[in-house]
């Protein structure tokens, strides 16, 4: 997989190269979700204490901790890291396996789901294209990203279920 992951991005850089407005596009994209989805989330957390609802505090928490003790015993470096790329966001080195944008994305997603339909799908489908432009801005392979999505949409089905 990691081969393929390699391949898809530098595949993207080739495309990015010739396609430079849609890559800045990328990287403002990138740089927004993250503003939008603490917005959202403080949406969620206001809707958990109207509600009493400490599942909807509790499960988005645990997602973001799970994600992140997992970049620490899988350590991957970012691809623009690890095959010299540049790095148009200003992001860190750090872990990038899995994806907490794309892990509290989709938990939060999901929280919206729960609290609203319409708005959850809305939320969700910019959950993919938070995860999306992490991986066109060089910042994270696609495998970092689906299970970054997978680990979100379990912990958000969890909160369905309990």
């Amino acid at each position: 997989m990691d081969k393929l992951d390699k391949q898809i991005i530098l595949s993207l850089l080739n495309f990015f190269e010739r396609h430079k407005l849609l890559k800045q596009l990328c990287v403002i994209t990138t740089k927004l979700s993250s503003k939008l989805f603490i917005t959202i989330y403080l949406y969620v957390l206001f809707f958990a204490y109207k509600t009493n609802n400490i599942n909807l505090i509790i499960f988005p928490f645990v997602t973001l901790l799970i994600t992140i003790a997992l970049q620490k015993i899988f350590f991957r470096k970012r691809p623009f890291e690890e095959l010299g790329i540049e790095n148009d966001t200003k992001h860190e080195n750090s872990s990038s396996f899995p994806s907490k944008h794309s892990s509290s994305a989709f938990v939060i997603g999901m929280s919206c789901l729960y609290i609203n339909s319409l708005f959850g799908i809305l939320m969700l489908l910019l959950a993919i294209i938070t995860g999306l432009s992490r991986i066109f801005c060089f910042v994270h392979y696609p495998t970092d990203v689906m299970i970054g999505m997978v680990i979100g949409i379990s912990f958000g089905t969890l909160l369905f279920i309990l």
